[in-house]
This record gives C-alpha cells, structure tokens and sequence, in this order.
C-alpha cells in the first residue's frame, strides 16, 4: 500500500507539472496533490499503533515522525526552489519523483515478514 501511496504521489506531480499552463487543471490536480500527500503523512502518524507493540516505541515512533517532518519543512522549500529555479517546474517532479523512488526503497527494506 506504500507503493501506491508514492506512486500516486509521483504520478499527480507528473499532471501538477503538465497542467501548469491551463489554471482550471493545474489548480484541480494541485489539490489533489496536497490531499494525497496529507493523507500519507497521516496514515505514517495511524500505523504506529499497528507496528509498534509498547507504548516507548509509539511515542519514539511519534517522535520520529515529528522530527522527520520538522527536518522536511526546514531543508524541503530551499531544495525545492533551486529544483525550479534550475529545471522550471520539471525539477519540481524530479525531485519529488526521486524522493518517492527512496520511499519505495525504504518501504521495502523495512518490511515485516
């Protein structure tokens, strides 16, 4: 299900990036982007309780997980406006692209067995 989730991320910011001349489209796929990402940064948030079996390693599952989205709003914008500023808005999904390409990664590193 982690795939899917950075898959569809990828995916939208393809359109995100195609639409960006037409301001109906690019306006609707935007949106789209911002819910589907604010429902896999909610979901990390859900699954705690599922994969972590006492309440130390929720609360450093939780922590973690503040921390790490603490760390994405301080270096994201910078790293993402060089992105563009380098490639237009093409860099914006090269960026994004590599970054769910290292999720699926990491998501399936760490899978359960």
């Amino acid at each position: 299900m982690v795939f899917l989730a950075y898959v569809g991320v990828a995916l939208i910011t393809y359109f995100v990036t195609q639409f960006e001349d037409s301001p109906r489209y690019f306006l609707l796929t935007a949106l789209l982007l911002l819910l589907v990402s604010g429902i896999v940064q909610g979901t990390a948030f859900a699954l705690i309780p599922a994969l972590s079996t006492t309440e130390s390693e929720q609360a450093m599952g939780n922590g973690a997980i503040a921390q790490l989205g603490n760390l994405g709003v301080t270096v994201g914008p910078p790293i993402f406006a060089y992105a563009i500023d380098l490639n237009g808005s093409q860099g914006l999904f090269f960026v994004l692209t590599g970054l769910c390409v290292a999720g699926c990664l990491v998501a399936f590193i760490s899978r359960r067995y």
